[in-house]
């Protein structure tokens, strides 16, 4: 499996070694069950069902996942010849978040001790140090208006409670959940040493899913300081209820380039510069969206912006009637409007709208999408902003599904930013469990920002890797004469498989553009990329750095802020940062 290797033994072994006959009093747990070839499965399950147990998971191949009492399960599969084995709490995370908790823990509390015997130590790295800064952090909901926790939501505050993201058991009744839901928080504060709710560190939950009864698949979202995470991992892993626990990803924007790209395939220069002189291929071969709506998944549309504004619909009688919405998630229905059908505010009605923290992201994905001036009912002003398909309209959600909208394309420019991020885990199950049940719609995902990733070598992250969805990149994409092309940064390293090229796109400290003046101000626009001696970079380096860029170890107790300064007194043009271990 993805955590690690299980050894499965003989269920009639187990059942010879057990010192007592099953009791009707054991409590259920979690065991893996493989079958044999040739296995009358329909036969097993009843003999599984007959002893309070049921099937709760499938691995390929031949195996199950079963919650029941130990002694009924054993007696089932022994008497079908088949193998098993608990499954057990070291099996149910992914070593990358192991050590994504173990580390953070550490250098959270190395920090705290530096800071409080000596104030030479520097200020706190922040959240980004501790290597947790693609995961999810916890917002307290305000002004009691059902806000919910924004997917995007992020913090450097020193105690940011970050995100786990916890599968239960999905035949758990609603009384155990509700136990869940009321219990976990105090009994995991205890488990990490945590006395009084009033402690910024005090672990939250975010139970909305647990305590859904038509959910299928409850998942279980908790927030734990950095200090916190290794014990309160463990903890959560040694729970009977819990099947898997993952990293709760932050969500954010993946959309750079727009239209023509996707229309053109390859660009004349007269094209490129006069983008507005000829129509797009697919407009003239008709497709401009007549009919359509299309699903957006995003951060935020203006409807009063030009390109959706519709004169029969006010913006804020619109908005007035999504917060008059008595239903869980806030909703306004128009199907007559000339653009935006529907909006689903499911980041709760404190951000409808919502467009201050990530630039626009969302008119700017809906504009790319149908975005258009109206003149009129039935026609609209061509410009340099007008979206691919300019007479379809938008049902959008900040997050969720369309399909009460008549939606059956939907669009996700966005994804998670973290190297952890890049498997099939959490977002990807939804998305195919919600074909499975939806198998009319079209989901497409972006691939990432121009290659743009934690991870040297691979982008595609989590939601792009379900397996009914489709997901698209594209390179920038310039005329065949063009000579201005964007700048971009491009790292040059070796691996055990040879030479690799990744783009470099800092996430954290000066921004891109600072590297590629830094580029352009060499003969070659080349910099030579070395690493430090000593490789922490805590204390004065040896060597010459002048004109080059070092390379520098986080894995230690010393402060971020003490390894620049080192660098800054060795000449060094760049510090670029590496963790050993993941």
């Amino acid at each position: 499996m993805r955590s690690g290797r299980i050894e499965l033994t003989p269920a009639s072994e187990r059942v010879t070694r057990r010192r007592e006959p099953p009791s009707q009093e054991e409590p259920p747990r979690l065991l893996l069950v493989k079958l044999g070839e040739g296995t009358d499965k329909q036969r097993f399950r009843e003999d599984l069902v007959a002893g309070r147990g049921e099937v709760v998971g499938y691995v390929p191949y031949d195996t199950v996942l079963v919650w029941g009492p130990s002694g009924s399960v054993e007696d089932a599969a022994s008497k079908h010849g088949a193998h098993m084995a608990d499954f057990a709490a070291e099996v149910k995370a992914p070593g990358e978040l192991r050590r994504a908790a173990r580390d953070a823990g550490a250098r959270t509390r190395a920090r705290k001790a530096a800071a409080s015997s000596s104030s030479a130590a520097g200020g706190a790295e922040g959240a980004h140090a501790l290597g947790l800064s693609g995961l999810q952090t916890w917002r307290e909901p305000g002004g009691g208006d059902g806000s919910r926790r924004r997917l995007g939501a992020d913090t450097d505050s020193p105690e940011a409670l970050y995100g786990i993201n916890v599968q239960i058991v999905s035949v758990l009744p609603y009384r155990s959940r509700m136990a869940i839901a009321k219990q976990w928080s105090g009994r995991l504060a205890a488990a990490v040493g945590r006395r009084s709710g009033s402690e910024a560190c005090w672990p939250r939950l975010g139970d909305g899913q647990v305590l859904d009864e038509g959910n299928p698949r409850p998942w279980l979202q908790v927030f734990l300081c950095a200090e916190d995470m290794e014990a309160g991992l463990q903890w959560l892993l040694e729970q009977a209820e819990t099947v898997w626990a993952e990293p709760l990803h932050r969500v954010v924007p993946v959309n750079l380039k727009a239209v023509w790209t996707l229309q053109t395939g390859g660009l004349s220069l007269d094209r490129y510069t006069y983008p507005l002189s000829s129509h797009k291929p697919f407009w003239r071969a008709g497709v401009m969206g007549n009919r359509e709506v299309v699903g957006v998944l995003d951060t935020g549309l203006d409807v009063a912006h030009c390109y959706f504004v519709d004169d029969a619909f006010n913006p804020v009688t619109l908005r007035n009637s999504l917060m008059s919405n008595g239903t869980a998630t806030p909703t306004w229905l128009a199907p007559e409007h000339r653009k935006v059908v529907s909006y689903n505010a499911y980041a709760g009605r404190q951000f409808y709208g919502e467009e201050s923290v990530n630039g626009g992201h969302g008119t700017h994905v809906s504009g790319s999408v149908a975005g258009a001036i109206g003149l009129g009912d039935t026609h609209f002003a061509e410009d340099a902003g007008t979206g691919g398909a300019p007479m379809a309209r938008i049902s959008f959600m900040d997050i969720g599904p369309h399909v009460d909208a008549s939606a059956r394309i939907v669009t996700n420019s966005w994804a998670m930013s973290a190297r952890s991020g890049i498997y099939y885990g959490y977002q990807a199950i939804l998305f195919d469990d919600f074909m499975w049940r939806n198998p009319e719609m079209l989901h497409l995902h972006a691939a990432s920002n121009n290659g743009a990733s934690p991870e040297m070598g691979s982008t595609i992250p989590d939601s792009g890797l379900a397996k009914n969805v489709v997901t698209i990149g594209a390179l920038e994409n310039y005329p065949e004469d063009w000579r201005e092309w964007d700048d971009t940064v491009l790292f040059r390293y070796s691996s055990s498989s040879g030479p690799k090229t990744s783009a470099l796109h800092p996430g954290i400290g000066k921004g891109e553009w600072r590297w590629i003046q830094a580029l352009q101000n060499t003969t070659a626009r080349q910099l030579p990329v070395v690493r430090a001696v000593p490789e922490d970079g805590c204390r004065q380096l040896v060597g010459s750095y002048v004109g080059k860029v070092v390379l520098i170890g986080l894995n230690t107790t010393c402060n971020v802020t003490v390894k620049v300064q080192w660098a800054a007194k060795a000449n060094a043009t760049g510090v670029l940062f590496y963790r050993n271990g993941g």
